[in-house]
């Protein structure tokens, strides 16, 4: 193009902004121009160039930007003059960035969206473009800061080892003085952990920001946080110990330097024991010469961190680990049986069981019985492995029983339990013990009493497995439980027997009951074939009950008294009036007690709470329901049943009885579970109910396999018996020991009782026991009664046995 034409074009593109004809043509002469200069025509670059400079020029910012655009394509040094004397920008793009950069204008004109251009202009030919974008991304901030960082950090996330050199973006922000994001932090001081570039250090510590998050958090304190007291409290300390414990890293090494500067005694034991469980640890304890203060955590500290001269200095024959050894863990005691293997030389059997064998067994391991029986069969210590296998649980007994090889106990009784177990097969009963607890039933009958005739009520003996029953046909007798046969009758009564009460000793009281108000009715103790009248007076009996545990007694009358037996038989007759009570109209329909406190519950239309003499209401209350039957949970709460069947739980605030929980169901009996928090409760189904005392949530719940009807339940004052009586005439009897069978099952026989017998003895007469079930409970009876021959005699065994099997009649 010639320079002529070309400079009339320029004075036509000059009316661009007019509207006429001539904007037009201006328009069109500027297009010519523009197609000009990108195609290199130097004759007009030549003419722009000069407009540029221009400042008077009414195109001079137009021109600008073609030849910086020209520029930024050709990279041409005559026209990167121009852009600089003419302060020109490219109108977009990374050209724009780089003449912004190129005047120095970066910061001002590069936008958020374009920080990914950081790359290009920190790698760019041109010196003053890469001075100027490091200056810019190393005073960046705000929202181009957190863009570039969040380009920068790229390299550092995932797994990777991280770049083998930082690259030019990453390099230059570390310089910034602000510090990038918390999501970026976390990326650095992680990459950092990983890798540790020295750069990288310089710039985390320069800004003094922890990372936000663990587990890098913890590390950036042990290298940034000023205060020792804070960085080695009791909560810092494990994060300390972990940076400790690196090695061939900075991070090891600033740890262990702060821990030295604030070594305490308390720093030091918690050290002591994290070596124990991190060897990385243990040549810095070894270095510094720390051990825990206490003797025994110190020869524990030395065997398992392998400083054995230390260890065998301290306690050369054993004594302190074998206390250490009783005290420690589970966990600790596998790690020091595998140490004190390695150093050989120690007596393990000793150090395992220490000084008292049988104190230390139910503490032991499965692992150290069996380690330590084969210690003992190594030795040919046959007398001690025998006295083990009777201390074990029965079924880890059965798996020691291969290691005797010909030997065998001298004594009979020894020889005879001895060859039974070498009998037994080890993983069947080991296989029934463990499922045992997903069949075995919390209630099971162990027996059934048929009467001919109505019984009206029955009471066991405290103190024998007696059971003291009350005839409607003017008799009451004892059964013993034991044999299953009557033992006493007595014929003496004027009327039906409606309630009775075992007192122990070989005594009951038996109170008479009639539908006609006014006859005579009498309070008749028997005992030893005789009896002895204590009371009488118009109307029946409506309740008795043990009020003692020596055998004082209370009865309830349908004349409104309430009778205070004593031990003795004498007999002290209480107003209801005194209880608040009008006896005019009221009367006891039940009467319950708190043994342990002696205080009375009457149930009348309303309920009364009294102190063992009936002389102070303690409190009163009725649920909002009359109130059929209650029994004591506490000396302050009871559990109470309607006649309907809604029960509720009661308990004491001031003089008061207010409901708690509620559950619901037709009580026929109501019982509370000696020591256990639980009552026992059988509805008229049959169906005996175990409920906590406090919340009434079901426990377990049994089935009976019977049409009858229940018509009372009683449980015997230990809690081990429970006897459930029908209106078709039986009276069937649980024995409640064998609730604990599960758990007996798998107690070492050196924590055993001899009243464990009688649990084995009920659980042994239940019916369609499996074989495998039966063979173990054979066993471990066997076990049990050789185990306590010396402590009580063989005939005392008898008596712990389960109530008679089966079922049989009882004519009164």
């Amino acid at each position: 193009m010639s320079e002529r034409r070309a400079e009339r074009w320029l004075r036509v593109s000059a009316r661009w902004n007019t509207t006429s004809w001539w904007g037009f043509r201006a328009r069109g002469a500027w297009s010519r121009l523009s197609t000009a200069v990108r195609e290199g025509d130097p004759r007009v670059v030549a003419l722009l160039s000069a407009t540029a400079r221009d400042a008077g020029h009414p195109r001079r910012g137009d021109a600008g930007e073609l030849i910086a655009e020209l520029w930024d394509a050709t990279g041409d040094p005559g026209l990167r003059h121009v852009v600089l004397d003419s302060g020109a920008l490219a109108p977009e793009g990374l050209a724009r960035l780089r003449t912004a950069a190129l005047h120095g204008r970066l910061t001002e004109l590069w936008p958020v969206e374009q920080a990914d251009a950081a790359h290009r202009l920190l790698s760019d030919p041109d010196l003053r473009i890469r001075r100027t974008a490091e200056e810019t991304c190393a005073t960046a901030t705000g929202p181009l800061s957190r863009a570039l960082w969040r380009i920068a950090s790229h390299p550092f996330e995932g797994d990777a080892e991280g770049p083998a050199d930082l690259p030019p973006l990453t390099s230059v922000l570390l310089r910034n003085p602000a510090p990038p994001p918390a999501g970026t932090l976390t990326v650095l001081w992680a990459a950092w952990l990983r890798f540790p570039d020295p750069r990288l250090l310089t710039a985390l510590s320069a800004w003094e920001a922890p990372a936000p998050h663990e587990p890098e958090r913890g590390a950036s304190l042990v290298v940034l946080e000023p205060d020792l007291s804070r960085l080695t409290a009791p909560a810092a300390r494990a994060a300390l110990f972990r940076a400790a414990a690196r090695t061939g890293h900075p991070l090891g090494d600033i740890a262990r330097t702060r821990i030295t500067a604030a070594l305490s005694p308390g720093l030091v034991e918690d050290l002591c024991d994290a070596a124990m469980s991190e060897p990385a640890l243990v040549p810095f304890c070894a270095g510094k010469r720390l051990a825990p203060r206490d003797p025994v955590r110190r020869v524990v500290f030395f065997l398992l961190t392998g400083q054995l001269d230390q260890y065998r200095g301290m306690d050369p024959d054993g004594r302190l680990l074998e206390l250490a050894y009783a005290a420690a863990s589970p966990e600790t005691r596998a790690r020091l049986q595998q140490a004190m293997r390695a150093t050989g030389g120690l007596d393990l059997v000793r150090i395992l069981v220490g000084g008292d064998r049988r104190s230390r067994i139910p503490e032991m391991e499965e692992d150290e019985l069996a380690y330590l029986g084969g210690q003992l069969a190594a030795r040919g210590e046959w007398p001690q492995l025998w006295s083990m296998v009777q201390d074990v649980a029965p079924s880890t007994g059965l798996g020691l029983m291969g290691l005797f090889g010909d030997w065998a106990p001298r004594d009979e009784d020894g020889r005879r339990v001895f060859e039974m177990m070498r009998r037994a097969d080890s993983e069947s009963a080991r296989a029934w013990v463990r499922g045992l607890k997903d069949w075995w039933p919390a209630i099971a009958r162990s027996s059934r009493i048929q009467f001919h005739g109505r019984v009206n009520d029955v009471s066991f003996a405290p103190d024998a497995p007696l059971l003291a029953i009350a005839g409607t046909h003017q008799v009451a007798g004892v059964v013993d439980l034991a044999q299953g046969r009557l033992v006493e009758r007595y014929d003496c009564f004027d009327s039906s027997v409606g309630y009775v009460v075992h007192t122990g000793g070989g005594a009951f009281v038996a109170g008479e009951r009639t539908n006609n108000g006014r006859t005579t009715c009498r309070l008749v103790r028997c005992a030893g074939g005789a009896h002895r009248v204590l009371h009488q007076e118009p109307g029946p009996f409506t309740a008795l009950t043990l009020r003692t545990t020596d055998g004082a007694f209370a009865a309830g009358t349908r004349g409104g008294r309430l009778l205070l037996g004593a031990s003795d038989g004498t007999v002290e007759a209480v107003r209801l009036d005194k209880l608040g009570l009008d006896p005019q109209r009221d009367w006891p329909r039940a009467v319950t007690a708190h043994l342990p406190s002696g205080r009375l519950a009457v149930l009348a239309r309303e309920l009364a709470v009294t102190d063992g003499t009936a002389t102070e209401v303690v409190a009163r209350g009725d649920g909002g329901m009359i109130i059929g039957r209650a029994v004591f949970t506490g000396p302050d709460s009871l559990v109470v049943a309607s006649k309907r069947g809604t029960v509720l739980q009661l308990g004491r605030e001031g003089r008061n009885l207010v409901p708690g929980a509620v559950n619901a169901g037709l009580v026929r009996g109501l019982e509370a579970l000696p020591g256990r928090a639980e009552v026992v409760l059988v509805d008229e189904r049959g169906r005996i109910l175990v409920l906590d005392a406090g919340s009434l949530e079901q426990k377990s719940l049994s089935r009976p396999k019977t049409t009858a009807s229940v018509t009372s339940a009683h449980l015997s004052p230990s809690g081990d018996f429970l006897a459930v009586g029908y209106d078709a005439g039986f009276t069937d009897l649980y024995d409640l020991r064998t609730w604990g069978l599960p758990t007996l099952m798998t107690r070492p026989l050196v924590a055993c009782v001899p009243a464990d017998l009688g649990v084995v003895a009920g659980a042994r007469a239940a019916r369609d026991l499996p074989a495998a079930a039966r063979e173990y409970l054979d066993l471990l009876h066997d076990l049990l009664e050789y185990r306590f021959r010396f402590d009580i005699e063989i005939g005392e065994i008898g008596d712990l046995a389960p109530l008679s099997a089966g079922e049989y009649d009882i004519s009164l």
